[in-house]
């Protein structure tokens, strides 16, 4: 799997260690690659491990967490994990994501106000929405892929993270 990135953004890339160079071009005349990606031309990168999907958990309590980071381990995918919307924020504007697993109800940022602000960078990021109370949603059920009622039995997450990942 292949991603078209510039010079600038491959190299914060790069430097937190989650992808490698593939190719590099660059316009003519521009002599040696400019010592390590200058600020003119393209990097093609491909990710270390392209089978691992990485998914963003995000729920305030620290024991769901650990159930789904397991479960979710159990599939091979990476997961990395926040504890509120504004941390999860953060984290999905420094790295990419295949899959954005987010709870309704949280403080700081609820889910909702998270699935928006998510949509508004990517329109096309995959969400999972785990919620008790569904009705409590605000008008953002036609941005998510798939929504879980509280409690699920987590072969419904592993389906469900399965078929929005599958290639």
């Amino acid at each position: 799997m292949f991603k078209q990135f510039t010079c600038a953004r491959a190299k914060r890339v790069l430097s937190k260690g989650v992808f490698y160079p593939v190719l590099a071009l660059y316009p003519p005349g521009i002599d040696r690659i400019r010592a390590f990606f200058g600020k003119k031309g393209l990097v093609f990168m491909a990710r270390k491990g392209a089978d691992k999907k990485r998914i963003l958990l995000v729920d305030d309590e620290q024991p769901i967490r650990n159930i789904l980071k397991v479960v979710l381990g159990q599939s091979n995918h990476v997961i990395v994990e926040a504890r509120n919307g504004i941390e999860a924020l953060a984290l999905f504007k420094q790295g990419e994501f295949d899959l954005v697993i987010t709870d309704l109800d949280m403080p700081e940022m609820p889910g909702d106000q998270l699935v928006m602000e998510i949509k508004d960078l990517a329109p096309s990021q995959l969400i999972i929405l785990m919620t008790a109370h569904r009705g409590g949603l605000l008008g953002v059920e036609q941005l998510l892929d798939v929504i879980l009622d509280k409690p699920f039995p987590l072969d419904t997450l592993r389906a469900a993270v399965t078929t929005l990942l599958a290639p």
